[in-house]
């Protein structure tokens, strides 16, 4: 259908496979609100939603919070660790 989410399309026809019969029609525009989030919530998180371009976005957030991460890390072990004084044996 026109304005689907991904390009596969989250509505669905099932069909009578001996007869061809239409037996049910699910169209995502007009399931309930909680049906819609959790999809909404399933294509977000697998990074399904928006294409190529916007595959490359999600990658270099990804690659982002994982260098922030990183380098947080490196900043809070020289505070606490790297300059402190050496004890001396008495």
């Amino acid at each position: 259908m026109p304005h689907e989410i991904t390009s596969e399309g989250k509505s669905f026809v099932f069909f009578d496979q001996y007869s061809g019969e239409v037996l049910q029609v699910e169209n995502f525009f007009q399931t309930p609100a909680i049906e819609q989030l959790k999809t909404w919530a399933d294509v977000l998180h697998t990074g399904s939603y928006g294409g190529l371009g916007m595959m490359g976005f999600y990658i270099a957030m990804g690659i982002v919070s994982a260098t922030l991460s990183l380098t947080g890390f490196v900043i809070w072990w020289g505070r606490n660790y790297a300059n402190k004084p050496k004890r001396k044996a008495v």
